[in-house]
């Protein structure tokens, strides 16, 4: 039986940070991938011609669609709203309010990843999210906070986006993999994204260095998930006791 691997990005194209990852657990390993997307992208910009006055949130669920075709296979969409604010925690409260609260909005993605069953998640560092986009930071946090028992893998993979191209990780502890043999896999995922990479970026990344044909990741332990839960009711704790004191005990 096949592995199930769940890639949970914010956008369509966040994919692209393990992609190349993903197509070697596919053509080596026989794994079965599936995407969780938890926006349309409709804020983000567009580089296609002639491109006002289009839905850019339907034509990017479209590329994610066709980006998943290509790995065979499944995506789903939360649709949750594009980029809401500039800090991930003001993602998270806007979010919640959306779904009707905290509780909810962790429902709606427990539900929605129950409905892949997957043996393996793959997801942004809350810490830096690859790229720092608030989105990114947001739901990676959202996931990690569920403490799901399945392990959880994260993407550390810091691009430059510019020549000549660089992949570092994004944390001390990564771990690289080199991804040469599946490397244009990625080329082909960003070119499933045309509104969002042009021939210029394709290019930058069909002609990378052998040296940077990598990916970093972070696999995440069972325990490090409950200890970030912890971290969650320790400071849920400190700030009931700082309303206590500055609000309620004054009126006394």
């Amino acid at each position: 039986m096949s592995i199930s691997i769940l890639w949970i990005g914010a956008h369509p194209d966040d994919e692209l940070f393990v992609a190349p990852w993903l197509a070697r657990l596919q053509t080596t390993a026989g794994a079965k991938l599936s995407f969780l997307i938890a926006t349309r992208g409709e804020h983000g910009d567009c580089r296609l011609p002639g491109s006002d006055g289009r839905d850019l949130g339907a034509l990017r669920e479209a590329e994610m669609h066709d980006a998943a075709a290509a790995f065979g296979g499944d995506v789903h969409f939360l649709g949750w709203r594009d980029g809401v604010a500039s800090q991930p925690n003001a993602v998270l409260r806007i979010w919640a309010a959306d779904a009707g609260g905290k509780k909810n909005l962790r429902d709606q993605l427990r539900a929605a990843i129950g409905r892949f069953a997957p043996d393996w998640i793959v997801t942004f560092d809350r810490r830096h999210g690859c790229t720092w986009h608030a989105d990114h930071r947001a739901l990676g946090a959202l996931v990690q906070s569920l403490a799901l028992p399945i392990p959880v893998t994260l993407a550390e993979s810091r691009v430059n986006f510019s020549r000549p191209l660089h992949i570092e990780p994004g944390v001390p502890e990564a771990v690289c993999l080199s991804v040469s043999g599946t490397w244009d896999y990625l080329v082909r995922d960003m070119a499933s994204h045309p509104s969002q990479f042009d021939a210029g970026t394709l290019d930058l990344f069909r002609n990378a260095a052998p040296e940077q044909r990598v990916v970093w990741l972070l696999h995440i332990p069972a325990w490090r998930r409950w200890h970030y839960l912890r971290d969650n009711a320790v400071a849920a704790a400190r700030r009931v006791k700082s309303f206590v004191r500055d609000r309620v005990l004054p009126r006394g």
